[in-house]
């Protein structure tokens, strides 16, 4: 047998693994044990002896846990797998009959014979025919002729011994549409189950409509759609009993199979039975009958039989044995009984001749109605408009309200769910639609994701999960840290967004790459856990390959490109050696996630008691929930744990690589991991429990169960159900309406599938979905206006986004672009009574502007410097400039000479530069808080001196900025939050300036015009050091409340408007506001592409000049 040669040799392969697994081990152990017997330093042989140690721990666990999960097998009993199958089945059919009313009030009487089309095979002498017979089909057709008629046991016996009469127990039943072949099927393959012997073969009700004979053969689509069906996707139980002769297949509906891989299915099914093996087919004739004529072989050694239409005294008769609802009339069917009787080949009575069209009648005449209609012989004169009307009517008849029948006065049917006729008509020609649209009889809920949903809904899937995680992340924090929470605060929105956005992007990708799964079950056993493990195992290490892994490397190499030294340095070279573990580590911690949920679905070893579509979901339900959470729990739990892990590895790794390069001479692998410890809490010290808890943890957790769940048939369902629903397409309560439409005779059940009572009756509403003209066959128009629909909604989309994205850009407010410099552009000033501007930028280049923007010339100077500071005097027409190399020079309109002022300084960076007003007085400021001073002497600047003050005051930091108030009172600023009113005069500091939000530097270039006062000394406006905006009440010492700039860079104070203030932010934006008022009316002006660096008024007050990290200068209009 197949299966005990493959089972033989798989215990032999896996015995070769593990032994060369365990020599591999003993090999390096020992070259560990010399290495430490050899080793000259002992803490590098003690170091190598602990990280044995714990290799050597991890190996006796794992041995300990293969031992305890390893099961000996024992060879499986395949007579007490065949028994458990055919209680299985039994009983799902005798449920299926009872749902189809086969038992009530008994079987309608059905006769069959022998065919008399040329389809069966011709045997020979000593098999079916008489000694000396000369036609043997007539002979068979004599012998195989019978009939079937009382109560519903007696039926299944009388069916099945006389299958088991037949010498080679092969059948094939023919019939007519509608002629009850399926339920002879049914019925059949009952017979057989309760007359079969323990340890016999179980006959196995296949809907053939599912299988495709191009591409599977009959036996492998067999033990798939058993696994499918009742073991859980597991084929080596169905295998075994194939493989030992006990399954007997009965193929239904042959002719459900494409036309053109009928003749395959024949042949497969010849291939696979061979001489031996018992077969029972049932198809159309007529279809039958062409597809023999068509060349296509017939069944080898199988008798046929052609079911006979139904006759009228037993159509009669079961019409009469009927409960008729009491409102009909005693007297309601005489008329159309009597034409039974007295024209038995009418079109009525042909039209009643089949089973599916008297129990069609049957239905639509117990919920009202009066069947003598059926006696109009001008509007039902032929067999087919008789069929049509009463299928027509027959889901409005199912859900008509259900009168009182005459043997039951309490009149209740069923439960009333709420659906009416025109409810149940639409959503079921949707579903009979889908299933003609793809060519099948079958209706699996976990398929109809796949098939229904937009190509925009997975995408759409993504989004909303990555919106919801980023809310919950975003909640997350605002609850653990409140709103205003400094640097951590702030990041919340940013660091929810990047989660949020990188989970909708791996959940389209997980949503694409499981297109259409199964549903599963949730089982517990201990057999099989290796493979299911292993299976889980080696899903999440391709998972982490494919999705996490590329992310981690490519940050990596960003930060080895972007950090200080070379790539290839000792601190890239561990960075990749410590990345790569993480990724080995992030792939073990979802390796073994998925392992868990996948041991959670152990295939069951017998066969599942319940395979109805309701149990299935419900089974898919509870494995995804319970999947989902297991998974993320482990990754949850050992996420951080492994992320830890693999950084240690990689350290560890790369120390022993280099021989503890960064430590050499100390090989100290305790110490190294609480190194790792120690920098992976390092990242929690605003409050480790909490973090440790939300995005170590619980973030996580939430963000893999819910990769999971999206993987599963029960979640796409669900998201499927709701889409169908909320446009009218199916009900909100699907399963519930597809039980319900069940009970009423719509729909049958076929193990974990619907299906409608007949083809019939889903070509009938299937053809209700297609316009007249596909409906008779005329030639469809061009796709044109479907197209036309979608270009023009995508043009009026894309339109609109064009449209709202052009109002919401924000437009150009400047006045003039001074466009000319070479590099971020950083202090600027007006000079000549505000006629001239002068810029410089970071490479040294100065230029002269006039005041309408236009250049008039450069001013360049010598060496390479950059200008840090620039002042004008208008009285004395001079420009005073300051450099990173510690120079102050000043430049004269008049002579256009550059002169070097004298200084004190070792070269520090000159910061801040201002003429006092009213007097000839320029001050500078260095990096090393240092006041240079110069006074006129002999008609220029030249008497140098430094300004003393208290430089405690500034907690000895750069000083950041200087400013003189309108009485000429030097201020001046500190990098850490101090300002000095009147420093050379040592007024002290401000008290209101302290403190953290108060610390005054500003990173930018050109932070001169950091601190200003207004025109009337009455406020003073500062930029802090993490870019806020400060406004203060000199005469009150308060601060005031200003607007809400994000990362404000300078501010300036209108000469002409004391309350206006001019803010310039690290967007670009400038805002103008007046000072005082609400803080929410002040105005952004755009334009700059970079940062404002900085920015002054010109002397009238109606326009400031603004400096930025885009190399322009930009003219505003202040009213």
């Amino acid at each position: 047998m197949r299966w005990n040669s493959s089972r033989r040799s798989r215990p032999s392969r896996r015995r070769l693994v593990r032994n060369g697994l365990l020599a591999g081990a003993a090999v390096l152990f020992i070259v560990l044990a010399v290495s430490m017997l050899t080793a000259e330093n002992v803490n590098a042989a003690n170091g190598r002896a602990g990280v044995a140690s714990l290799f050597v721990g991890i190996a006796s666990l794992a041995v300990a846990l293969a031992d305890y999960f390893r099961h000996d097998e024992t060879p499986p009993d395949p007579a007490a797998l065949a028994d458990n199958l055919a209680l299985t089945l039994r009983a799902q059919w005798l449920e299926e009959a009872e749902g189809r009313r086969l038992r009530n009030p008994r079987v309608l009487p059905l006769a069959w014979s022998a065919t008399s089309r040329n389809v069966a095979d011709r045997l020979g002498p000593g098999s079916l025919t008489e000694p000396g017979a000369v036609n043997a089909a007539r002979v068979l057709r004599m012998r195989l002729s019978g009939r079937f008629d009382g109560r519903f046991d007696q039926v299944t016996r009388q069916l099945a011994q006389g299958f088991e009469r037949l010498p080679n127990r092969r059948l094939v039943i023919l019939g007519e549409p509608g002629a009850g072949k399926t339920v002879v099927a049914l019925l059949l393959t009952l017979g057989l189950l309760a007359e079969r012997e323990q340890g016999g073969a179980v006959p196995v009700l296949l809907p053939a409509s599912s299988w495709d004979p191009v591409r599977e053969s009959l036996d492998g689509w067999t033990v798939q759609t058993l696994a499918s069906a009742y073991y859980n996707g597991r084929t080596e139980i169905p295998r075994l009993l194939l493989d030992h002769g006990l399954l007997l297949p009965v193929l239904d509906g042959l002719d459900e199979i494409p036309e053109a891989a009928r003749r395959s299915a024949v042949r497969t099914a010849n291939q696979a039975i061979g001489t031996e093996r018992p077969i029972v087919v049932t198809c159309r004739a007529a279809e039958y009958e062409d597809l023999i004529r068509g060349g296509a072989p017939v069944l080898r050694r199988a008798p046929v039989v052609e079911v006979q239409p139904v006759g009228a005294e037993d159509v009669i008769a079961y019409l009469q044995d009927m409960d008729w609802p009491a409102t009909m009339g005693a007297n309601a069917w005489d008329g159309l009984l009597a034409r039974l009787e007295a024209e038995p080949d009418s079109a009525l009575a042909q039209a009643l001749s089949t089973p599916l069209m008297i129990s069609t009648a049957r239905l639509v005449y117990q919920h009202g109605g009066d069947p003598a209609e059926l006696l109009d012989t001008v509007r039902f004169d032929c067999r087919y408009a008789v069929e049509e009307h009463l299928t027509d009517r027959l889901v409005d008849a199912a859900y008509a309200s259900a009168p009182t029948a005459a043997g039951d006065p309490s009149g209740a049917a069923g439960p009333d769910l709420g659906w009416t006729a025109e409810q149940a008509r639409r959503w079921l020609t949707f579903l009979a639609g889908y299933l003609h649209d793809h060519r099948e009889r079958d209706l699996a809920w976990w398929r109809m994701s796949e098939r229904l949903l937009s190509r925009w809904v997975v995408p759409g899937i993504g989004i909303g999960a990555g919106l919801l995680l980023t809310i919950a992340s975003a909640l997350w924090g605002r609850v653990a840290y409140g709103v205003d929470v400094g640097s951590v605060g702030n990041n919340i929105p940013s660091f929810s967004a990047v989660i949020g956005g990188g989970f909708a992007v791996l959940a389209t990708i997980v949503c694409y790459a499981n297109p259409n799964r199964a549903p599963g079950r949730l089982s517990l056993a201990v057999r099989g856990s290796w493979a299911r493990l292993g299976r889980g195992f080696r899903n999440g290490a391709v998972l982490t390959a494919v999705s996490v892994a590329p992310l981690i490397v490519g940050a990596t190499i960003v930060i080895a490109i972007t950090a200080e030294g070379s790539s290839w340095s000792l601190y890239a070279i561990e960075l990749y050696f410590r990345m790569g573990m993480i990724c080995a580590a992030l792939a073990t911690v979802i390796g073994l996630a998925l392992a868990a949920q996948q041991w959670l679905e152990a295939p069951p070893a017998r066969a599942t008691a319940q395979v109805g579509p309701l149990h299935s979901l419900m089974h898919d339900r509870r494995s995804s929930v319970v999947g989902a959470v297991v998974s993320g729990g482990v990754v949850g739990a050992t996420g951080l744990i492994g992320w830890t892990a693999g950084d240690f590895t990689g350290r560890l790794v790369f120390r022993v690589v280099t021989g503890w390069a960064g430590r050499p001479g100390t090989s100290d692998p305790g110490s190294l991991a609480r190194d790792s410890a120690k920098a992976m809490l390092g990242h929690f010290e605003e409050d480790p429990h909490r973090l440790i808890l939300g995005p170590a943890m619980l973030l996580p957790a939430a963000a893999f169960g819910l990769l999971v769940l999206l993987t599963r048939a029960w979640p796409r369902f669900v998201v499927t159900r709701l889409c169908l629903a909320a446009r009218g397409r199916l009900p909100w309560r699907l399963m519930a309406f597809l039980a319900d439409a069940r009970e009423r005779e719509l729909l049958r059940q076929s193990g974990s599938v619907y299906q409608f009572r007949h083809v019939r009756l889903q070509e009938t509403l299937a053809a209700r979905t297609r316009p007249p003209s596909d409906r008779t066959g005329a030639a469809r128009p061009a796709a044109g206006p479907g197209v036309s629909r979608r270009l023009i909604l995508g043009a009026g989309v894309a339109t609109s986004a064009a449209l709202i994205t052009g109002i919401s850009l924000p437009k150009d407010d400047s006045r003039a672009v001074l466009d000319g410099h070479g590099a971020p552009v950083g202090p600027v000033a007006w000079f000549a009574g505000g006629r001239r501007i002068v810029s410089g930028d970071e490479k040294g280049g100065m230029r002269v502007w006039t005041a309408k923007g236009n250049a008039l010339r450069d001013l360049p100077l010598s060496g390479r410097q950059r200008i840090t500071a620039i002042a004008g005097d208008d009285r004395d027409e001079l420009l005073a400039v300051g450099t990173d190399t510690g120079r102050v020079l000043t430049w004269s309109v008049r002579d256009g000479v550059w002169r070097k002022l004298p200084i004190e300084s070792d070269g520090a960076d000159i910061l801040t530069i201002a003429f006092r007003p009213g007097e000839r007085l320029l001050v500078a400021g260095d990096e090393e808080a240092v006041l240079h001073s110069w006074t006129w002497h002999q008609g220029r600047y030249g008497r140098y001196k430094q300004l003393a003050y208290d430089t405690e005051l500034l907690d000895y930091a750069t000083l950041a900025g200087l400013a003189f108030d309108p009485a000429g009172a030097l201020a001046v600023m500190g990098e850490e939050g101090s300002v000095i009113l009147d420093a050379p005069n040592n007024r002290g500091r401000t008290s209101t300036l302290l403190g953290k939000d108060a610390s005054l530097t500003l990173m930018s270039y050109g932070n001169a015009t950091s601190l200003g006062f207004s025109e009337d000394a009455r406020n003073l406006a500062a930029v802090g050091k993490t870019g806020k905006l400060h406004l203060w009440s000199l005469p009150d010492e308060i601060p005031l409340p200003v607007p809400d700039i994000r990362w404000a860079t300078a501010v300036a104070f209108n000469p002409a408007e004391p309350s206006q203030l001019a803010v310039g932010d690290d967007d670009g934006v400038l805002w103008l506001w007046d000072a005082g008022s609400d803080p929410t009316s002040a105005v952004p002006h755009h334009g700059h592409v970079g940062g404002i660096n900085s920015l002054v008024f010109n002397p009238t007050g109606d326009r400031v000049v603004t400096s930025g990290d885009d190399h322009t200068l930009r003219l505003w209009a202040t009213g």
